[in-house]
């Protein structure tokens, strides 16, 4: 039986899609596949337990029959970061817990993968469970992935660095399309001098970076007012209407697949969106919209939004959503494998693990 864990040098550099996407080819290729992540970060509510939400996803839409109870044995909560260093709970039983699930998840199995929690060498630590301790205590080969940074070198070698002969490689994701060339030209080969095996260069994705209109409802803690049934929706754009219709026109009918914040008030800016390919209206201040501007996005099926926040409020918290939610749309999910399948070299991750 052999492990795969799947960790990464910060929290968001896309585990979750690259790990569905491995899993679904790996599948494919006829293997008894098993998953785990020993650390979750995403509590929920199954029958009369707590797992990890990424965990379960992942157990259900690879169809692996797993029994959930067992995917996440440690969640990351604040409550048991307590109790660690309180001594409710010694740090040596976390670990013996990890152990037990995996021993069993991993029966019958050719390959487990697990997934890994935020950043490789920093999530979970006060508790002993850092990715890279994890990795060891499972004798996993590690692929590691990176999202771009100007800094891409340094990150990856003091993380590399403390690997030795488990890293069977790494992939860099969300590399913008004027950085490709160089990436491509002068750090993949500069890494593999430093015997840094890169399986992957990935361009950044608006499709995968984009949010739902359900997703954005869900996490703004909103109301859809119009629309209902467009929930699945793609945003890629994120538009603020605060200026005059004039200013804002030029914007809006240059930008498809976008959302126009705006103030509830705000009719014109609202009536001026609709006129232009808007995917939907996010109306902040608890402001309803005319009666004119309800008609035409119903007759347009677009979705109106209705936030009790103010604008900038607003824009702040879609900021701090964009790029960092879980792929779990249809049309996210098909963009991942293509992705995969174009830029990410499956043939030597499975060298590098002899299946």
């Amino acid at each position: 039986m052999k492990t795969l864990y799947i960790g990464s040098t910060e929290p968001y550099a896309g585990k979750g899609w690259v790990t569905l996407a491995l899993g679904l080819k790996l599948k494919e290729k006829g293997l008894k596949l098993g998953y785990f992540r020993p650390v979750g970060t995403i509590p929920i509510k199954v029958k009369d337990f707590t797992t990890d939400e990424d965990a379960v996803y992942l157990n259900r839409t690879l169809n692996l029959g797993l029994d959930e109870k067992l995917l996440s044995p440690v969640l990351l909560t604040g409550e048991i970061i307590t109790n660690a260093m309180s001594g409710k709970t010694p740090l040596q039983n976390l670990t013996q817990t990890i152990k037990d699930a995996f021993q069993k998840i991993s029966q019958n199995k050719d390959l487990v993968l697990v997934g890994g929690a935020g950043a490789f060498l920093i999530t979970g630590s006060a508790l002993g469970l850092s990715g890279l301790r994890v990795a060891q205590m499972l004798e996993a080969k590690i692929l590691l992935l990176t999202r771009y940074t100007p800094n891409i070198i340094d990150e990856i070698s003091t993380v590399a660095e403390r690997l030795n002969t488990s890293l069977i490689g790494l992939i860099i994701n969300a590399i913008p399309q004027e950085k490709l060339n160089y990436v491509r030209n002068m750090t993949v080969p500069y890494l593999s001098g430093k015997k840094i095996n890169v399986l992957g260069t990935v361009p950044y994705d608006r499709i995968l970076g984009s949010l739902t209109v359900g997703e954005v409802t869900e996490n703004l803690n909103s109301e859809i007012i119009t629309g209902e049934n467009k929930t699945s929706d793609l945003i890629e754009h994120f538009l603020v209407g605060a200026m005059t219709v004039e200013s804002a026109m030029k914007y809006f009918q240059m930008t498809t697949d976008k959302a126009v914040i705006t103030g509830g008030d705000r009719s014109d800016i609202q009536l001026a969106a609709l006129d232009t390919p808007t995917t939907c209206l996010i109306l902040t201040g608890n402001l309803k919209p005319s009666q004119e501007v309800l008609n035409k996005a119903k007759g347009k099926s677009v979705p109106i939004i209705l936030v009790k926040a103010d604008t900038l409020t607003t824009v702040e918290k879609v900021d701090q959503l964009v790029g960092k939610l879980p792929v779990r749309a249809e049309k996210k999910v098909s963009q991942a494998n293509k992705l995969f399948d174009q830029y990410v070299d499956f043939s030597r991750i499975c060298s590098a693990l002899g299946v």
